[in-house]
């Protein structure tokens, strides 16, 4: 019985995994983007989320180094992601933050500093404002899970 539930749960998140990839790619596909400019934002989008320890390039740096306008840059970018460049920086590397708490292997200051707070209310108040929690009540649900 466990099994099959396991085995139906997987096949949930299976089924939810290409629904949201052909959502996105229909979404893709009704946009005037030629591929060449998709091509761009996905490796802008591959740049971003690179490491979160280091300070996000400005827009002005990814649009000099992929050859575009800045206004051309965060036009598509939103066309193509939902939400402006740095809004979704900071959503993934909330969301980041959060899978870190969760696994239980991180403490809330270590969280911050590997993605790059070097003030540690500054990380709680930007997680606080993603989740509506603080980071420091998921580690203490993960712990409470974990005895």
């Amino acid at each position: 019985m466990f099994n099959t539930i396991v085995e139906n749960r997987v096949m949930m998140l299976i089924e939810r995994f290409f629904t949201q990839i052909y959502q996105k790619s229909s979404n893709i596909r009704s946009l005037q983007i030629r591929q060449d400019d998709i091509y761009r934002m996905m490796e802008i989008e591959k740049e971003l989320m690179q490491d979160y320890s280091k300070n996000a390039p400005t827009v002005e740096d990814l649009a000099g180094k992929h050859a575009m306008g800045i206004s051309k840059l965060k036009r598509q970018f939103k066309q193509i992601y939902g939400k402006p460049v740095f809004e979704y920086y900071q959503k993934s590397r909330m969301t980041k933050a959060k899978d870190m708490l969760l696994s239980g292997e991180y403490t809330v200051k270590e969280v911050g500093y590997k993605l790059g707070y070097q003030n540690l209310s500054n990380f709680a108040n930007a997680f606080k404002k993603e989740f509506a929690v603080l980071p420091s009540s998921l580690t203490k649900k993960s712990s409470v899970a974990d005895s």
